[in-house]
């Protein structure tokens, strides 16, 4: 399946974008329960790279439980 759009690798426009999903292993309000998962979409002469950051969207108790659990790992330290 192609579509129209602007490659995520070069940022050239193309009418034929190819699509590759990168999927992680956690639940997340953005993706649902099967995963959080990123797409990138690229033209027929790039190669598709895993993106350097992604966005998650947490509810805020999932949030809290997180914190909590980057502090256990991190002696109490905060990640800032």
């Amino acid at each position: 399946m192609s579509e129209y759009g602007r490659c995520d690798i070069c940022g050239k426009k193309s009418f034929r974008l190819r699509r590759k999903y990168y999927a992680y292993g956690f639940p997340c309000e953005c993706c649902g329960r099967d995963g959080h998962y990123e797409v990138v979409r690229y033209c027929e002469k790039c190669k598709p790279k895993e993106p350097k950051w992604t966005r998650v969207v947490l509810g805020a108790d999932v949030a809290e439980k997180l914190g909590m659990l980057w502090k256990e790992q991190h002696n109490g330290r905060s990640n800032r």
